[in-house]
């Protein structure tokens, strides 16, 4: 009877794992800037260009949530554990509008299908939905570099992704933190005797608009 239980809960087994992905794009439109440098220290990405700081701040870890279960989205959203926190920080000597996306690429050897799996988004302390509870297969592709089907678009200018500098002050830095889950849905259909996978990583690109 034990031997069977324990084939059971293999059968339900799931691997699922976030990292944040360390390329950031700043293109400069309609306004010259000296030639941009690139810089990584630790775990903050930043790409600058001498009046322009754009950063994806991210914990050393991730998400990585192993031999995990179906639960309903009201314990997906509400998960303290398995969660993927990170900041985007622009600082700027000029009155500017930086927009960004932030997207989901899923690693090329997930065995988990896309619609077995709920995304979540939110930002600042007071968990402002940027992405309601979606599957992954309901989200939209996005076309990053030459990769238009495994990355996904999580959020954007028009979600509210996006800093508005005014006036050049003192200290001109913008910050919103983000708080990413992801969970193995309720209506997934597990079955088989191996652990099921799905890897994704966060990725945040900007375009650097003049005000």
């Amino acid at each position: 009877m034990e031997n069977r239980d324990n084939s059971q809960n293999s059968q339900k087994r799931i691997i699922l794992a976030v990292l944040g992905v360390a390329i950031l794009v700043v293109a400069v439109v309609g306004i010259s800037f000296a030639a941009y440098s690139s810089s990584k220290t630790g775990n903050v990405n930043k790409v600058s260009t001498g009046t322009i700081m754009f950063s994806y701040a991210e914990p050393t870890n991730g998400i990585n949530i192993q031999n995990a279960t179906s639960v309903s989205d009201d314990v997906g959203k509400a998960d303290q554990t398995n969660k993927f926190d990170f900041t985007v920080t622009t600082t700027t000597t000029n009155a500017l509008t930086i927009p960004y996306v932030i997207t989901l690429t899923k690693d090329a050897n997930n065995t988990l299908p896309d619609e077995a799996v709920n995304v979540y988004l939110t930002k600042g302390a007071e968990n402002t939905v940027v992405r309601d509870v979606t599957s992954v297969s309901d989200l939209s592709n996005y076309t990053r570099g030459s990769d238009s089907t495994n990355t996904k678009l999580l959020a954007d200018k028009a979600t509210g992704a996006v800093h508005t500098h005014g006036d050049v002050t003192a200290d001109n830095t913008i910050s919103t933190s983000y708080t990413f889950r992801m969970w193995v849905n309720s209506s997934a259909a597990l079955s088989g005797d191996t652990a099921k996978t799905f890897k994704a990583f966060i990725n945040v690109d900007s375009t650097v608009d003049a005000k």
